[in-house]
């Protein structure tokens, strides 16, 4: 297995995730079937269900930014420790202007197979990447259109 992975079979608030993620709503705009999250916690309304932040739905240019004011903040990259935030200190302490309300989705944990945490270190490793989301309407094709633009112009 990959250095920067540690299998797991439970996903915790406050670390770093990548999984496959199976929607039986295949069709819902912006389904990501290869998320990168960072977990925020629980939901309130669903014991299956968990909040977390997917990277995947912010352009590169607001992940960079989103991982230098998370840094800044908790030095997560420094240690291989948990860092735990609400959704509302996630966008108040590192969203202005970042759009991270948008990226901020639920997780159903039955829908979740080979659920792997990613070491702290790693995550600026995988930033770039955009996992498989569905786009199902025009303003996602053109969000997925600006930030391929974004990767060409390095």
């Amino acid at each position: 297995m990959n250095p920067d992975f540690e299998r797991t079979s439970i996903i915790v608030n406050g670390y770093w995730y990548t999984f496959e993620y199976h929607n039986q709503k295949e069709s819902v705009p912006g389904y990501d079937r290869f998320p990168l999250i960072f977990c925020i916690g629980p939901s309130t309304k669903n014991l299956n269900c968990f909040e977390a932040l997917n990277l995947h739905h912010l352009t590169l240019n607001a992940r960079v930014e989103f991982l230098i004011r998370f840094d800044k903040l908790s030095h997560f990259r420094d240690e291989d420790i948990r860092t735990v935030y609400t959704s509302e200190e996630i966008i108040s302490y590192f969203g202005a202007g970042l759009g991270l309300q948008n990226a901020i989705r639920f997780y159903n944990k039955k829908n979740i197979l080979n659920p792997v945490r990613v070491l702290n270190k790693a995550v600026p490793n995988y930033i770039e990447y955009d996992g498989d989301i569905i786009m199902k309407n025009p303003g996602t094709i053109m969000n997925k259109y600006l930030l391929d633009l974004g990767k060409n112009n390095k």
